[in-house]
């Protein structure tokens, strides 16, 4: 096993070493060209939900302000969804990661000195749609006609015609990020229970969806109803159709898994429980609302209000380990998320019943959130922001039930 794992390390090395000449040539001409036209490059990040949220944030951009800019990118290894890497290079210029990986590693280490500095572009930049942007402009990672017919057949296939709607349930495990060998173990704190989801697909089963449950690497949860499917552990589950579905549910629910940047995508609503960090929720949209887990102090015997997260500097914590012995994270409870899932549907039905106070609990809300929306580690914007104008909200029953968590 150790000496495969050498002769691949060599492997990769002597192919790294082989394009390196086509590489300083492409570099030099590069650099030749720069007082006429820059050419950026730019590596695109191998995580899915950046993989696809970022690129079609960056299109959206590069659409609605119709920016004029040469941008070369590559995809970084392994691949993580090759039906999206299809999509990317329908609209952008990809070239092979060999010679390009040789030419970004050298700017990289150059980029000190704003010479070299300014031919590189940084998709990460596309984490959040600070400004809305999706909702203003068409969707550019877009399924033509003969995907749209070949993913259509599979829903055929298994019973469902075109007029059945459905919506798609993801839920965050370990075993997708320890199977592309990423550290897993520190964002453990951001995973739930596919248990705690049943009740909420009871509910939505009963009103006629199907549900497909999304993933990769996930432990198998059924539900005993023909119009569950548990897609993501059946022989049929692919990169395209991961696509597909997400691309073509009413609706999608569960929690901070990156496949959520897939509906994002396509402009769909979401209800995403278990949500953490606090600081972090996507609200660029009213098509999305949320609910946070609880953060719980045991020295109070109760849990934070949103106000008291952000006071006591746990919004924006990337490791569990950092909270300390006073608090800890807790989980949505079936019943919360039930009832959360069934807020987006009735909304999305329009048979969701306001309430007197409603409106001053969610302005509440979006004001902590804007108040307290930058953070250093999470964004890379100048002014560290993570929101302007917020769309999105939280979940009204829990709200109603405990309006002095927006106090």
């Amino acid at each position: 096993m150790e000496n495969i794992k050498l002769l691949k390390k060599i492997s990769r090395i002597f192919i790294k070493l082989f394009f390196l000449p086509l590489s300083l040539i492409l570099l030099v001409v590069l650099l030749i060209l720069s007082p006429y036209k820059i050419i950026k490059i730019c590596r695109i990040p191998m995580r899915f939900g950046h993989l696809i949220g970022n690129t079609e944030i960056y299109l959206s951009y590069k659409s609605f302000l119709k920016k004029k800019e040469i941008i070369l990118f590559f995809f970084s290894k392994p691949a993580v969804n090759k039906f999206v890497e299809k999509l990317i290079k329908r609209k952008m210029i990809v070239l092979p990661e060999k010679v390009m990986h040789n030419i970004y590693l050298i700017l990289e280490y150059l980029k000190k000195f704003n010479f070299f500095s300014k031919h590189l572009f940084d998709l990460r930049k596309y984490d959040r749609d600070l400004d809305n942007i999706l909702i203003k402009n068409e969707i550019n990672l877009k399924l033509n006609n003969n995907e749209d017919k070949e993913g259509y057949e599979y829903l055929e296939k298994i019973g469902l015609s075109k007029d059945d709607k459905f919506a798609c349930l993801i839920n965050r495990e370990s075993e997708y990020l320890k199977n592309i060998k990423l550290d897993y173990k520190a964002q453990e704190y951001r995973n739930s229970k596919i248990e705690n989801y049943k009740i909420a697909c009871e509910e939505i089963l009963k009103k006629g969806y199907y549900i497909f449950r999304m993933g990769k690497n996930v432990k198998k949860f059924n539900i005993s109803d023909p119009k569950f499917i548990d897609y993501a552990n059946s022989k049929f589950r692919s990169d395209f159709l991961d696509i597909f579905l997400a691309s073509k549910c009413e609706f999608a629910f569960g929690n901070s898994d990156g496949w959520i940047l897939a509906p994002i995508t396509f402009r769909k609503p979401l209800a995403l429980a278990n949500w953490v960090p606090a600081g972090i929720p996507y609200l660029h949209s009213s098509n999305l609302i949320y609910l946070f887990k609880h953060y719980y102090d045991k020295k109070e015997k109760k849990n934070l209000s949103l106000k008291k997260i952000f006071n006591y500097k746990l919004a924006f914590l990337t490791n569990f380990n950092k909270f300390g012995d006073r608090f800890i994270l807790k989980d949505n409870t079936p019943e919360e998320i039930k009832d959360l899932v069934l807020e987006l549907v009735l909304k999305l039905e329009n048979k969701w019943q306001k309430k007197e106070n409603d409106n001053n609990l969610i302005k509440n809300f979006s004001k902590i959130i804007k108040q307290n929306s930058k953070s250093e580690i999470w964004s890379l914007e100048k002014n560290h922001k993570l929101h302007n104008e917020i769309l999105g909200s939280y979940s009204m029953t829990f709200l109603r039930k405990n309006n002095l968590w927006v106090e």
